[in-house]
Protein backbone atom coordinates (compact mmCIF):
# COMPACT_ATOMS: atom_id res chain seq x y z
CA UNK A 1 0.00 0.00 0.00
CA UNK A 2 1.31 3.27 -0.91
CA UNK A 3 2.39 6.08 1.63
CA UNK A 4 0.51 9.34 1.53
CA UNK A 5 3.17 12.37 1.61
CA UNK A 6 2.92 15.59 1.19
CA UNK A 7 5.13 17.81 -1.02
CA UNK A 8 4.89 21.68 0.30
CA UNK A 9 6.38 23.90 -2.37
CA UNK A 10 6.79 27.28 -3.07
CA UNK A 11 5.28 29.08 -6.21
CA UNK A 12 7.77 30.09 -8.97
CA UNK A 13 7.45 33.43 -11.22
CA UNK A 14 7.05 32.32 -14.45
CA UNK A 15 3.20 31.31 -15.19
CA UNK A 16 1.61 30.35 -18.30
CA UNK A 17 -1.40 32.81 -18.07
CA UNK A 18 0.09 36.83 -18.07
CA UNK A 19 -0.44 38.59 -15.24
CA UNK A 20 -3.54 41.56 -15.51
CA UNK A 21 -2.21 45.01 -13.73
CA UNK A 22 -4.66 44.59 -11.32
CA UNK A 23 -3.02 41.64 -10.54
CA UNK A 24 0.74 42.73 -9.88
CA UNK A 25 1.43 43.99 -6.74
CA UNK A 26 3.43 46.67 -7.49
CA UNK A 27 0.01 48.51 -8.77
CA UNK A 28 -1.67 48.14 -4.89
CA UNK A 29 -2.06 51.44 -3.22
CA UNK A 30 0.54 52.55 -0.96
CA UNK A 31 -1.60 52.62 2.10
CA UNK A 32 -1.50 49.93 5.29
CA UNK A 33 -0.53 46.54 4.56
CA UNK A 34 -3.73 44.85 5.66
CA UNK A 35 -5.33 47.33 2.92
CA UNK A 36 -3.07 46.24 0.66
CA UNK A 37 -3.77 42.48 1.22
CA UNK A 38 -7.49 43.01 1.37
CA UNK A 39 -7.51 44.84 -1.71
CA UNK A 40 -5.51 42.07 -3.27
CA UNK A 41 -7.89 39.65 -2.18
CA UNK A 42 -11.05 41.34 -3.90
CA UNK A 43 -8.98 41.18 -6.54
CA UNK A 44 -7.93 37.41 -6.81
CA UNK A 45 -11.79 37.09 -6.52
CA UNK A 46 -12.52 38.64 -10.18
CA UNK A 47 -13.12 36.72 -13.26
CA UNK A 48 -10.37 36.11 -15.22
CA UNK A 49 -8.96 32.90 -17.21
CA UNK A 50 -7.47 30.52 -14.82
CA UNK A 51 -5.48 26.98 -15.08
CA UNK A 52 -4.56 24.69 -12.17
CA UNK A 53 -1.49 25.78 -10.55
CA UNK A 54 0.07 22.67 -11.71
CA UNK A 55 -0.19 23.48 -14.71
CA UNK A 56 0.11 27.08 -14.48
CA UNK A 57 3.64 27.37 -13.26
CA UNK A 58 6.40 26.54 -15.58
CA UNK A 59 9.96 27.00 -16.10
CA UNK A 60 13.08 24.94 -14.98
CA UNK A 61 12.19 24.95 -10.90
CA UNK A 62 8.62 23.91 -12.08
CA UNK A 63 9.91 21.33 -14.14
CA UNK A 64 12.22 19.89 -10.86
CA UNK A 65 8.63 20.16 -8.71
CA UNK A 66 7.25 17.64 -11.21
CA UNK A 67 10.25 15.73 -11.34
CA UNK A 68 9.99 15.25 -7.24
CA UNK A 69 6.52 14.50 -7.57
CA UNK A 70 7.20 11.74 -10.00
CA UNK A 71 10.13 10.73 -7.43
CA UNK A 72 7.73 10.41 -4.84
CA UNK A 73 5.93 8.04 -6.58
CA UNK A 74 8.81 5.76 -7.55
CA UNK A 75 9.91 5.20 -3.95
CA UNK A 76 6.62 3.71 -3.41
CA UNK A 77 4.57 7.48 -1.52
CA UNK A 78 1.25 8.64 -2.96
CA UNK A 79 2.75 12.18 -3.17
CA UNK A 80 0.04 15.31 -2.81
CA UNK A 81 1.75 18.36 -4.20
CA UNK A 82 0.72 21.88 -2.25
CA UNK A 83 2.45 25.46 -3.74
CA UNK A 84 2.53 27.78 -0.96
CA UNK A 85 2.54 31.50 -2.52
CA UNK A 86 2.96 35.09 -1.78
CA UNK A 87 0.01 35.55 -3.57
CA UNK A 88 -2.43 32.74 -3.48
CA UNK A 89 -1.78 31.74 0.28
CA UNK A 90 -1.85 27.60 0.97
CA UNK A 91 -2.82 26.22 -2.30
CA UNK A 92 -3.61 22.65 -3.61
CA UNK A 93 -2.24 22.06 -7.24
CA UNK A 94 -5.27 21.10 -8.65
CA UNK A 95 -6.77 24.46 -7.52
CA UNK A 96 -7.50 26.93 -10.39
CA UNK A 97 -5.88 30.65 -10.07
CA UNK A 98 -5.13 33.45 -13.02
CA UNK A 99 -1.86 34.85 -13.76
CA UNK A 100 -0.50 36.76 -11.12
CA UNK A 101 2.50 38.31 -9.60
CA UNK A 102 3.54 38.46 -6.08
CA UNK A 103 6.40 37.22 -4.43
CA UNK A 104 8.21 37.46 -0.64
CA UNK A 105 11.68 37.86 -2.48
CA UNK A 106 13.30 41.03 -1.44
CA UNK A 107 14.02 43.82 -3.96
CA UNK A 108 11.45 42.94 -6.81
CA UNK A 109 8.61 45.21 -8.32
CA UNK A 110 5.68 42.51 -7.04
CA UNK A 111 7.34 42.00 -3.40
CA UNK A 112 4.89 41.68 -0.71
CA UNK A 113 6.22 42.79 2.01
CA UNK A 114 10.30 44.27 2.55
CA UNK A 115 10.33 43.24 6.23
CA UNK A 116 10.10 39.30 7.71
CA UNK A 117 7.58 40.37 10.01
CA UNK A 118 5.40 42.41 7.08
CA UNK A 119 6.01 39.15 4.65
CA UNK A 120 4.75 36.89 8.01
CA UNK A 121 1.87 39.17 8.33
CA UNK A 122 1.03 39.57 4.92
CA UNK A 123 1.07 35.30 5.22
CA UNK A 124 -1.61 35.25 7.77
CA UNK A 125 -4.07 38.00 5.64
CA UNK A 126 -4.14 35.58 2.87
CA UNK A 127 -5.57 32.79 4.89
CA UNK A 128 -8.89 34.78 3.84
CA UNK A 129 -7.73 34.78 -0.02
CA UNK A 130 -10.04 32.53 -2.28
CA UNK A 131 -9.67 28.18 -1.97
CA UNK A 132 -6.83 28.89 0.13
CA UNK A 133 -6.16 25.45 2.63
CA UNK A 134 -7.92 25.97 5.80
CA UNK A 135 -5.36 25.97 8.97
CA UNK A 136 -5.04 23.45 10.66
CA UNK A 137 -4.90 21.04 7.04
CA UNK A 138 -4.93 17.24 7.11
CA UNK A 139 -2.08 17.79 4.53
CA UNK A 140 0.12 19.16 7.23
CA UNK A 141 0.18 15.75 9.32
CA UNK A 142 1.47 12.20 8.32
CA UNK A 143 4.58 12.61 6.26
CA UNK A 144 5.40 16.28 5.17
CA UNK A 145 8.15 17.34 2.52
CA UNK A 146 8.72 20.93 2.02
CA UNK A 147 11.04 22.55 -0.23
CA UNK A 148 11.76 26.45 0.50
CA UNK A 149 13.95 29.14 -0.42
CA UNK A 150 15.46 31.39 2.37
CA UNK A 151 13.00 34.23 1.63
CA UNK A 152 10.04 32.29 1.26
CA UNK A 153 10.81 30.05 4.72
CA UNK A 154 10.68 33.55 6.29
CA UNK A 155 7.29 34.38 4.66
CA UNK A 156 5.51 30.93 5.49
CA UNK A 157 7.52 30.78 9.02
CA UNK A 158 4.28 30.19 10.79
CA UNK A 159 2.99 27.23 8.70
CA UNK A 160 6.44 25.53 8.86
CA UNK A 161 5.86 25.81 12.35
CA UNK A 162 2.66 24.05 11.91
CA UNK A 163 4.23 21.36 10.29
CA UNK A 164 6.82 21.16 12.78
CA UNK A 165 3.55 20.34 15.26
CA UNK A 166 1.23 18.30 13.50
CA UNK A 167 3.10 16.23 10.97
CA UNK A 168 3.96 12.60 12.43
CA UNK A 169 7.22 12.98 10.12
CA UNK A 170 8.88 16.01 8.61
CA UNK A 171 11.63 17.30 6.44
CA UNK A 172 12.74 20.79 5.09
CA UNK A 173 14.76 20.64 2.54
CA UNK A 174 16.57 24.50 2.02
CA UNK A 175 15.01 27.16 4.28
CA UNK A 176 16.38 29.81 6.42
CA UNK A 177 17.20 28.26 9.88
CA UNK A 178 16.50 25.27 11.98
CA UNK A 179 12.95 24.15 13.13
CA UNK A 180 12.37 22.04 16.30
CA UNK A 181 9.97 19.08 14.99
CA UNK A 182 11.42 19.65 11.15
CA UNK A 183 14.72 17.54 10.24
CA UNK A 184 16.57 20.05 7.68
CA UNK A 185 18.99 20.03 5.07
CA UNK A 186 20.24 23.12 4.61
CA UNK A 187 21.07 24.40 1.25
CA UNK A 188 24.77 23.65 -0.24
CA UNK A 189 25.61 25.30 -3.07
CA UNK A 190 28.47 22.54 -3.25
CA UNK A 191 26.09 19.88 -4.42
CA UNK A 192 25.23 22.29 -7.61
CA UNK A 193 27.32 20.26 -10.08
CA UNK A 194 26.77 16.94 -9.34
CA UNK A 195 23.34 17.61 -9.21
CA UNK A 196 22.82 19.44 -12.27
CA UNK A 197 20.55 22.48 -12.77
CA UNK A 198 20.48 25.81 -11.55
CA UNK A 199 20.69 27.09 -8.60
CA UNK A 200 17.32 28.27 -8.40
CA UNK A 201 16.07 24.58 -8.47
CA UNK A 202 18.93 23.19 -6.21
CA UNK A 203 16.50 22.62 -2.50
CA UNK A 204 14.37 20.26 -5.34
CA UNK A 205 17.17 18.59 -7.18
CA UNK A 206 18.24 17.36 -3.26
CA UNK A 207 14.90 16.45 -2.13
CA UNK A 208 14.62 14.18 -5.14
CA UNK A 209 18.09 12.72 -3.87
CA UNK A 210 16.86 12.33 -0.66
CA UNK A 211 13.56 10.52 -1.34
CA UNK A 212 15.81 8.28 -3.79
CA UNK A 213 17.91 7.90 -1.02
CA UNK A 214 14.67 6.67 1.19
CA UNK A 215 14.77 3.20 -1.39
CA UNK A 216 10.58 2.91 -0.29
CA UNK A 217 11.89 3.43 3.48
CA UNK A 218 10.87 5.81 5.91
CA UNK A 219 11.15 9.55 5.17
CA UNK A 220 13.53 10.59 7.46
CA UNK A 221 15.85 8.11 9.59
CA UNK A 222 19.64 8.24 11.28
CA UNK A 223 20.41 5.42 8.08
CA UNK A 224 19.32 8.00 5.63
CA UNK A 225 20.56 10.96 7.39
CA UNK A 226 24.52 8.97 7.35
CA UNK A 227 24.06 7.95 3.76
CA UNK A 228 23.19 11.35 3.20
CA UNK A 229 26.76 12.91 4.67
CA UNK A 230 28.40 10.68 3.01
CA UNK A 231 27.29 10.76 -0.37
CA UNK A 232 27.67 14.93 0.38
CA UNK A 233 31.34 14.14 1.07
CA UNK A 234 31.97 12.22 -1.99
CA UNK A 235 30.31 14.68 -4.29
CA UNK A 236 30.58 18.27 -3.26
CA UNK A 237 32.30 20.57 -5.47
CA UNK A 238 33.40 24.26 -4.75
CA UNK A 239 32.18 26.80 -6.97
CA UNK A 240 34.12 30.01 -6.69
CA UNK A 241 33.14 32.82 -8.38
CA UNK A 242 34.59 36.34 -9.20
CA UNK A 243 32.14 38.10 -10.79
CA UNK A 244 31.87 41.87 -10.48
CA UNK A 245 28.31 43.03 -9.19
CA UNK A 246 26.79 46.23 -11.40
CA UNK A 247 24.73 49.11 -10.35
CA UNK A 248 21.05 49.21 -11.72
CA UNK A 249 21.90 51.64 -14.10
CA UNK A 250 24.83 49.88 -15.13
CA UNK A 251 22.56 46.58 -15.62
CA UNK A 252 20.26 48.48 -17.78
CA UNK A 253 22.15 49.97 -20.17
CA UNK A 254 23.87 46.40 -20.60
CA UNK A 255 20.50 45.43 -21.40
CA UNK A 256 19.72 48.10 -23.41
CA UNK A 257 22.97 47.44 -25.66
CA UNK A 258 22.25 43.64 -26.61
CA UNK A 259 18.76 44.32 -27.63
CA UNK A 260 20.04 47.28 -29.89
CA UNK A 261 21.76 44.21 -31.55
CA UNK A 262 19.02 42.02 -31.14
CA UNK A 263 15.34 43.55 -30.29
CA UNK A 264 14.19 40.37 -29.68
CA UNK A 265 16.48 39.07 -26.81
CA UNK A 266 14.42 37.42 -23.97
CA UNK A 267 15.55 38.33 -20.24
CA UNK A 268 16.88 34.34 -19.64
CA UNK A 269 19.33 35.00 -23.13
CA UNK A 270 20.19 38.67 -21.65
CA UNK A 271 21.26 37.38 -18.03
CA UNK A 272 23.19 34.80 -19.42
CA UNK A 273 25.39 36.97 -21.69
CA UNK A 274 25.63 39.08 -18.68
CA UNK A 275 26.95 36.47 -16.46
CA UNK A 276 29.06 35.20 -19.45
CA UNK A 277 30.91 38.45 -19.23
CA UNK A 278 32.02 37.92 -15.34
CA UNK A 279 29.41 40.30 -14.02
CA UNK A 280 26.85 39.54 -11.20
CA UNK A 281 23.21 39.78 -10.90
CA UNK A 282 20.38 38.20 -9.14
CA UNK A 283 17.56 36.85 -11.10
CA UNK A 284 14.89 38.21 -9.53
CA UNK A 285 16.33 41.97 -9.87
CA UNK A 286 17.52 41.21 -13.43
CA UNK A 287 13.69 40.75 -14.20
CA UNK A 288 12.77 43.49 -12.71
CA UNK A 289 15.45 45.89 -14.45
CA UNK A 290 14.76 44.08 -17.82
CA UNK A 291 11.06 44.68 -17.09
CA UNK A 292 11.98 48.73 -16.91
CA UNK A 293 14.21 48.67 -19.40
CA UNK A 294 11.61 47.39 -22.17
CA UNK A 295 9.05 49.28 -20.87
CA UNK A 296 10.62 52.72 -21.49
CA UNK A 297 12.43 51.73 -24.74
Amino acid sequence: MLRKLTLLVTCTDRKRLPASVDLQVRSLPGSTLAARADAWIQRLSAPVEKLPLVELYKGEAWQQVRELVRTAWRMGYAPELIVASAGLGLRHSESQAGGYAATFAHGHADSVASRDDDARAWWACMQAAPDVLPAPSRLLTGRVLVVASSAYARGIATTLHQVAETASIALLVGGMCDIPGLTRLSPNKALRAPLGGTASSLNLRMAQRWLEMTEGRELVSNRIRQEWQRWCASVEQTESYDRRRLTDEQVQEFISEIRAANPRASASSVLRALRDGGFACEQSRFRRLFHEAVTVS
